[in-house]
């Protein structure tokens, strides 16, 4: 028994490594980096899913809505670590005992209920965004789940809407200025001068020719009109004395100072992503033309060799733009006859897209959402793929962008110079193809929204005046090719009225019925079932990638929301448009297997990406707004960001590996066959003894002797027409066809005439579907043909 009593200066106990452990490990900075440290990898392990999968899959969703809990859960630690803590001489007794003795009004609570009213107040919004993300992919993995994802998508949307209403996320329609109502001060003299130049352009385009007068008179009408209507800031000559003196001073200065802003610079690399998907593999992917690109390359091939029409009637009709623009692009970079060109002028009319939807977004909002929108159709693998595949495509969204950018701030400004602007760009469109014309209904649609619903303050009057003025500026843009379209016999509407009427095939059924029901598809075409043409996408894929298309729906029911409960006519605009801009799919009523259409709906291209750039601006402000500072910065930038790399992710793996395999699949081989035989030209024999023989749904023999370099050859033997057999075997010269090898008939008709010839079975690179015969005369090696695969 120790009879000196209780000792009054006990020392405490001393700590294990596990209290040590327990107690470093649960300081606040050391919580941070565990669990922000296990959401990277958590996300890392859902994104190897991700990609390995190539497509949406619900494995991959729910571990990042695991690393998603993870970082927020790291973002809910509060504090600073309270003691730096080490082995030796640790005092956690007399640090509890501290803690233990501290009055209760003292200690820290347990929760803040403010803060956890602040995470949860941050959280809403990107659980929306996740379910609608969620429920998308369900709809899109290898075994969709649709009662499934299409519950998750109306939930997410539920609770998307509801959290915009609950956080006042609507905003306020932005103002739309109240312009001065100018007068008519047009210079009549120059209005003049420019209607007699158009009339004289308008006449010297007849026989469908551009004529160098009739182009240069046409030009100079349009820069004249142009100046007749401009609205000024000051005296044309005082601008060009202004402009002089500048030009002076920046001749006279050594050096130029070029600022580089953090805006300028985030602009310049997203533009560089939309760069990568345009340009990267141009010359491999598409890795094939189809007989589409090799009557395009005739009309290129037709400019080159001095011919210039207004309108290419080849082939049921094309407008010119491509096809100049082709031919520039061979005279300045020597590019040739070829698939090439092709890519080149489409994928440089998409990037030229980009900075278009940029400030259409700007105009809108602002700078960021700008960016946003710009960065999800850059990497978009629609407006991709458009773009790259040779044809005229990507020239609807590309002049439909600029048109509705100076439409828009001419309705919210009213400035007349927009219209003139919106006008020039319309007219110039029509050039491009033939989808650009449902434009002027889209503008007139516009015009006709605000003229019912005026902004307060503006002017009817004023508005009606300026949308003239657009339109007469159109017009006379549109003069050569309007005077092809009322010439005799001209086929300008022939490729419309056939998918609008019975002019090539009979409707079946009422066109009401097949009309809404093409309007459903369509609008199916962004989230569930897309386009079957494996040329232009993925057969039966949505446009859009399971990600942007959560976006879009997210999008579309914020900006219904605005337009309803905020009055906000711009929101109404972007709605209406949509099927407006769709009616080039939606009007294919005698063929309506053709709808939904990725390229006839292209030009929506600026208004899908538009809507979806909504959720990803929202998410942003939100949590920066929620949680000031570098925490909500921070949370902005991972949250995002794991979105836009997984959108990156999806659109490089579909159109860089999916896209290419299904197209090399389905396309005829014929840049394999156009270098045989240009070799076979080059080395013993000659293109004029070079032939291909007719197998039905083969190659298009056109292709092949573009890739033998020899645009225009196009040799063939009919097995059915003895004549060309009979004048081939009088010649003494070597011989080469290509052969199906399920051609029988050929092989028996070269035997006929060439007995001794010998047959070789070349095997294709792609695979044994491809493979195709050489029968050369003479030659070494001889195949029974007995051995060869039958129908």
């Amino acid at each position: 028994m120790d009879w000196a009593g209780p000792n009054p200066n006990p020392m405490p106990p001393t700590p294990s490594l596990l209290d040590w452990l327990n107690f470093t490990l649960g300081q606040p900075r050391y919580q941070r980096v565990l669990r922000f440290g296990l959401a990277a990898l958590v996300a890392v392990w859902g994104g190897a899913i991700l990609i390995s999968a190539g497509q949406p899959d619900a494995g991959a969703i729910f571990v990042l809505l695991v690393a998603l809990a993870l970082f927020f859960g790291g973002l809910a630690v509060r504090g600073s670590n309270a003691v730096a803590a080490a082995m030796p001489g640790l005092d956690l007794g007399a640090y509890a005992a501290t803690v233990a003795d501290r009055p209760l009004a003292e200690r820290e609570p347990l929760f803040d209920r403010a803060q956890v009213i602040k995470l949860l107040a941050g959280l809403r919004l990107p659980t929306a965004l996740l379910l609608a993300v969620a429920g998308q992919s369900l709809l899109l993995a290898k075994s969709p789940n649709v009662p499934a994802g299409v519950t998750m998508l109306a939930l997410g949307t539920l609770l998307f809407g509801a959290v915009v209403w609950y956080d006042r996320l609507l905003g306020v329609a932005r103002p739309i200025a109240v312009e001065v109502e100018s007068r008519l001060n047009f210079r009549w003299w120059l209005v003049g001068a420019a209607l007699l130049l158009a009339a004289y352009g308008f006449f010297a385009a007849s026989d469908n020719t551009f004529r160098w007068p009739g182009v240069i008179s046409w030009w100079l009408s349009v820069v004249l009109w142009l100046a007749a209507l401009w609205e000024w800031p000051a005296p044309p000559a005082e601008l060009a004395r202004r402009g002089w003196a500048r030009l002076n001073t920046l001749i006279e200065t050594r050096g130029v100072a070029v600022p580089l802003s953090r805006l300028a610079l985030i602009f310049l690399i997203v533009l560089a992503v939309g760069a990568y998907f345009r340009f990267a593999q141009l010359d491999a992917i598409p890795p094939e033309m189809t007989s589409d690109h090799v009557e395009k390359l005739l009309d290129v091939n037709d400019i080159l060799n001095g011919k210039h029409p207004v309108f290419f009637e080849r082939n049921t009709g094309r407008e010119p733009l491509q096809f100049y623009f082709a031919a520039l692009l061979i005279k300045l970079f020597d590019t040739g006859v070829s698939h090439l060109t092709l890519k080149l002028t489409g994928a440089i009319a998409g990037f030229v897209l980009l900075p278009f939807i940029y400030l259409i977004g700007r105009e809108l909002e602002d700078e960021n959402f700008g960016l946003w929108a710009m960065l999800l159709a850059g990497m978009s693998f629609w407006a991709t793929t458009i773009s790259r595949v040779g044809l005229r495509f990507p020239l609807t969204p590309l002049f439909v962008g600029p048109t509705l950018l100076f439409l828009l701030r001419g309705l919210r400004r009213g400035t007349r110079n927009d219209f003139l602007i919106a006008g020039l760009f319309m007219g110039a469109g029509l050039y491009g193809y033939s989808t650009i014309r449902v434009l002027p209904v889209v503008v007139a649609v516009a015009v006709g929204l605000f003229l019912l619903w005026p902004p307060p303050g503006h002017s009817r009057r004023q508005l009606f005046a300026n949308a003239l003025l657009m339109f007469a500026t159109t017009f006379i843009v549109f003069l050569p090719l309007y005077r092809y379209a009322i010439s005799p016999d001209n086929i300008f509407w022939y490729r419309s009225l056939t998918r609008l009427t019975n002019e090539e095939h009979a409707v079946a059924g009422s066109v009401v019925q097949i009309f809404l029901q093409n309007n459903w598809n369509a609008l199916r075409m962004f989230n569930w079932v897309g386009d079957q043409v494996w040329v232009n996408t993925l057969p039966g894929k949505p446009s859009l990638d399971f990600i942007s298309g959560a976006l879009l729906v997210l999008g579309a029911a914020f900006v219904a929301a605005r337009a309803i409960l905020r009055r906000d006519r711009m929101a109404a605009l972007l709605l209406i448009i949509i099927p407006v801009l769709l009616l080039p799919s939606t009007l294919s009523i005698a063929f309506p297997n053709e709808n939904p259409s990725v390229v006839r709906a292209g030009g929506a291209i600026p208004v899908i990406f538009i809507l979806t750039a909504y959720p990803l601006w929202l998410l942003w402000k939100r949590l920066r707004a929620v949680w000031p500072g570098r925490r909500g910065l921070w949370a902005g930038r991972v949250m995002v960001g794991v979105l836009m790399v997984g959108v990156f992710s999806v659109n490089s793996d579909m159109y860089f590996r999916q896209y290419p395999a299904q197209y090399i699949g389905s396309a005829e081989n014929a840049s394999e066959i156009g270098a045989v035989v240009r070799d076979y030209a080059q080395s013993v024999g000659a293109y004029d003894r070079a032939w291909m023989c007719l197998h039905p749904y083969w190659v298009d023999t056109r292709a092949v002797g573009i890739y033998a370099g020899q645009v225009g050859w196009e040799q063939v033997l009919d097995p059915t027409r003895p004549d060309d057999w009979v004048r081939l075997a009088a010649d003494p010269r070597p011989l080469l066809i290509v052969m199906h090898p399920q051609g029988q008939d050929c092989i028996a008709a070269a035997r006929q005439y060439w007995p001794t010839g010998t047959l070789t079975l070349r095997k294709s690179a792609r695979d044994a579907g491809h493979d195709y015969l050489l029968f050369s005369v003479p030659g070494t090696v001889d195949l029974d043909e007995r051995t060869l695969p039958r129908e």
